[in-house]
């Protein structure tokens, strides 16, 4: 038996083991895809479900205080603020609750040192647009409204929500509540999330970001929440972490890097094994020819 005849069954083994490696490493990275996909989509929706309440247990709060605002006699400034400052230390995340006058002229603010810059300002004439816009629908139909992001009084961005007082089916002012974006998300997530990157967005507009913004325009693996509140939309992206990509890219390199020194391994067994078989052939028939 000749070596040179039989030299293609070590390359036919090296690019075998090679072909079935690379396919069961493509084959376990595929699983593991849509496992993180799914796991990605559940996240979305439990964090989503976490802000829609963390909001909703502020509004349905408001909601409960202007109901105290429409009954007889009307709470003066003292009584107004105390109650507000209730609701600021059960329920973090507000950066005013503000009493706002049929005509849209801020009176009354909680807290009062960092929001003294708003006093007696009028929300038709000098505020936001879109504030303006949205405080103006909720003077005209009587309906509870809320801002898309905008630049705050106070500074900062963030929206605001306007509840209005009715009393004898007249418009006698709004419960105004204020909230810094930054803020609300942080008190809400408190750091809980971990090991993913998540973006936050309000009726179309990007207004939290925890992680790259690269990350964000072609993601493989992201999970998505949708919900509404006063009319605006709001949106959490969830994408997992660069630890992640990072370790998955790392585990498929050594697994290639595995596979291809075990296909170098067994087709040098195999050549090796038809050269003791060529020289054991080449043996025994020196062996013949001398019997011979």
């Amino acid at each position: 038996m000749k070596l040179s005849q039989h030299i293609y069954i070590p390359i036919l083994i090296f690019v075998t083991v090679l072909v079935v490696g690379r396919l069961s490493i493509s084959y376990v990275s595929d699983q593991e895809g849509e496992k993180l996909a799914i796991k990605m989509q559940v996240t979305a929706e439990q964090v989503g479900m976490r802000l829609n309440d963390f909001l909703t247990a502020r509004l349905t709060r408001l909601d409960v205080f202007r109901k105290r605002l429409e009954q007889k006699p009307f709470p003066n400034e003292a009584e107004f603020r105390t109650i507000a400052l209730r609701i600021q230390h059960e329920l973090p995340g507000f950066q005013a609750i503000n009493k706002i006058d049929e005509n849209g002229i801020i009176r009354w603010v909680t807290p009062l040192a960092p929001n003294l810059p708003v006093v007696g300002v009028d929300l038709v004439q000098n505020a936001a647009a879109d504030a303006a816009k949205v405080f103006t629908r909720s003077l005209q139909y009587q309906i509870d409204t809320a801002t898309p992001l905008i630049e705050l009084v106070q500074g900062g961005k963030g929206f605001a929500t306007y509840l209005p007082i009715v009393v004898d089916d007249q418009v006698t002012g709004f419960v105004n509540g204020v909230f810094l974006i930054e803020e609300l998300v942080s008190q809400c997530f408190n750091n809980s999330i971990k090991d993913f990157n998540y973006e936050v967005i309000l009726s179309g507009k990007r207004v939290y970001l925890r992680g790259e913004t690269k990350n964000f325009e072609n993601p493989k693996t992201i999970g998505r929440h949708n919900f509404t509140m006063l009319g605006q939309s709001w949106e959490l992206q969830i994408i997992p972490g660069s630890s992640n990509d990072g370790t998955a890219s790392f585990m498929r390199a050594i697994s290639m890097v595995i596979v291809f020194f075990l296909a170098t391994l067994l087709a040098g067994l195999a050549l090796i094994r038809i050269k003791s078989n060529a020289e054991l052939a080449k043996a025994l028939k020196r062996m013949e020819n001398s019997e011979a």
